[in-house]
């Protein structure tokens, strides 16, 4: 007799109401400016992401990872003498809310079946600023993430899924499917699906919430 074995989305950032635990929206409600008249800038979470500590680690990240220029021509070799010149600036901008992201350079590479995969590069300048907000915002959300999911997560890799799988195929389940949402990223209209599910809802103040 053919087994299934259904994986729940358990979610655990998750009460049985929907909303996230309390521990977890603590941390939002400290992200947010001290009143509903501040600024976004005045948020504790954006000082957390220009501290000298979180660039140097976004950076070391970005280093490792190596990866051509972005639209602007500047490689990650040259990026700390650039850096050393318009650090200051890049902060103040971050902080005021004036930051301005360059546009993402375009590379197609070829896939098996014949068709090409779109990536975009972004400049090394923004990968920093985004690997800076991710090492920020990561403890935020990665808590509400499925106990089953291992892609791109900290301390979890292919290697723990796989020996996940053997474990469902030691417990008798023998049966796969394999989905693909084709174009996921490049259509809109999932996102909305998404947006409620999300942490940070946007134009949403969790102050009306307390």
């Amino acid at each position: 007799m053919v087994q299934q074995k259904l994986l729940p989305f358990d979610g655990g950032g998750q009460d049985r109401g929907g909303e996230r635990s309390s521990p977890e929206r603590s941390l939002v409600q400290q992200a947010l400016p001290a009143s509903k008249d501040a600024e976004a800038t005045d948020s504790p979470l954006l000082e957390e992401v220009v501290r000298e500590e979180t660039l140097a680690r976004a950076w070391k990240a970005v280093r490792a990872n190596r990866g051509g220029p972005g639209i602007d021509g500047l490689s990650v070799e040259r990026f700390p003498s650039w850096w050393a010149k318009h650090r200051q600036q890049v902060i103040e901008e971050l902080r005021s809310g004036n930051y301005r992201p360059q546009p993402v350079k375009r590379c197609e590479i070829p896939k098996m079946n014949g068709g090409v995969r779109v990536l975009g590069v972004p400049t090394v300048l923004d990968r920093v600023v985004q690997q800076a907000i991710v090492q920020v915002l990561t403890p935020l959300f990665d808590p509400g993430f499925s106990a089953h999911s291992y892609g791109f997560r900290p301390g979890r890799s292919a290697h723990g899924a796989v020996r996940e799988a053997r474990q469902h195929v030691a417990d008798g389940f023998h049966w796969v499917v394999d989905l693909d949402l084709e174009s996921f990223l490049q259509r809109g209209e999932w996102w909305a699906q998404l947006a409620p599910h999300m942490l940070f809802k946007p134009g949403h103040d969790w102050r009306q919430d307390t």
